[in-house]
């Protein structure tokens, strides 16, 4: 992520004034599990200020950076503003990447290649969004759509909702998948347990 070989860099724009000042300041959100890996950030990042959030953990010292800490982890959205606040700068604006759905699919399935990934003939990986709705495309879907729609007929009984994903052509940010394991994540601890269920019939929404 530091290195911009194969980058090819726009000339600067004459209409602006750039200082040898810090122009952009940088919040940094942790759960204080990789350690390593922040530090490679930080050093990433050094030609302008940097911030550490600890999101629902204990601060510790950061090289280069300045810390703060939340005692509960209120995700993405609460560590970033509170970080925003935490920075000595002026917040102009703010972005956002918008990410296809299959790149998005092929980035969590190391493209369709789950045998690679260790998840067998029936594991599945999957990206689930803080509405408990499907980010990602399902396996079993992209296995076998057809009979991923009877099966959510069977299940579910929403003929509407089947007719929706056949429509649009997958259940993503439609069907509800609400179990153990997406509460754990989306509640902010890692989840290192697994689950016994069937990836082959659609979860129950």
């Amino acid at each position: 992520m530091c290195g911009t070989d194969g980058l090819r860099r726009r000339p600067a724009l004459p209409s602006l004034d750039m200082s040898d000042e810090d122009v952009v300041a940088w919040v940094v959100l942790t759960m204080g599990d990789r350690s390593e890996a922040l530090g490679r950030s930080v050093d990433c990042l050094r030609s302008a200020s940097v911030h550490v959030v600890h999101n629902g953990v204990d601060a510790v010292p950061v090289a280069g950076a300045t810390t703060s800490t939340l005692p509960t982890n209120l995700g993405v959205p609460g560590g970033r503003d509170h970080g925003v606040r935490a920075v000595d700068a002026e917040v102009i604006g703010a972005v956002a990447l918008t990410v296809p759905i299959g790149d998005l699919t092929d980035l969590v399935t190391a493209g369709n290649q789950w045998d690679i990934l260790g998840l067998g003939d029936t594991g599945d990986a999957y990206v689930v969004g803080p509405d408990l709705r499907f980010r990602t495309v399902p396996r079993s879907w992209t296995d076998d759509p057809d009979g991923y729609v009877d099966r959510f007929r069977d299940i579910t009984g929403d003929d509407d909702l089947a007719d929706l994903m056949t429509f649009v052509g997958a259940p993503t940010s439609l069907q509800v998948i609400d179990n153990a394991a997406v509460r754990s994540a989306l509640a902010g601890p890692p989840v290192r347990r697994g689950l016994r269920t069937s990836p082959r019939v659609p979860a129950r929404p």
